[in-house]
């Protein structure tokens, strides 16, 4: 009886872990420095970065904003590149999705891509992306839109 105990108290006490854990700041610092070493114009900004345990395995993902009049293989090929960034980064049993948003208006100020046939605003200076960057709901997300 004791010995079932231990093991049920060993299962409930690692499943709890696993929903509880914080994110690895190292990790996420890693994850954001290859993004922003290796950004594109056309990646306009990373947001909504989080990390879930899945078993012995970390799973993250992120939303990349990209221009809106990009077609779906143009979107779906940078997604790619970015995951593959990422994932040279990562180490030990990682994986990482990520999620393409399209642009707003109010991305208009840092986004760098040209030529923007929707511009809506002058280009003004990118976003540095940093952790809490990374991490946070985009300030530009409409309201209404889950992000």
């Amino acid at each position: 009886a004791a010995n079932i105990l231990w093991a049920g108290g060993q299962l409930v006490f690692q499943s709890v872990r696993g929903l509880m854990d914080a994110a690895d700041p190292e990790q996420l610092e890693r994850v954001v420095s290859a993004l922003e070493e290796h950004r594109r114009p056309g990646w306009i900004d990373v947001h909504r970065l989080r990390r879930l345990n899945l078993g012995e395995e970390q799973h993250l993902d992120l939303h990349l904003t990209v221009p809106r009049f990009w077609d779906v293989e143009r979107a779906h090929a940078e997604q790619e590149d970015l995951e593959r960034v990422v994932d040279a980064h990562l180490e030990g049993r990682s994986s990482l999705i990520a999620h393409v948003d399209p642009c707003v208006d109010a991305c208009c100020a840092f986004c760098s891509y040209e030529p923007c046939p929707l511009r809506a605003t002058a280009f003004t200076e990118l976003r540095k992306w940093n952790v809490p960057h990374a991490i946070a709901v985009a300030d530009y997300v409409p309201a209404g839109r889950k992000d």
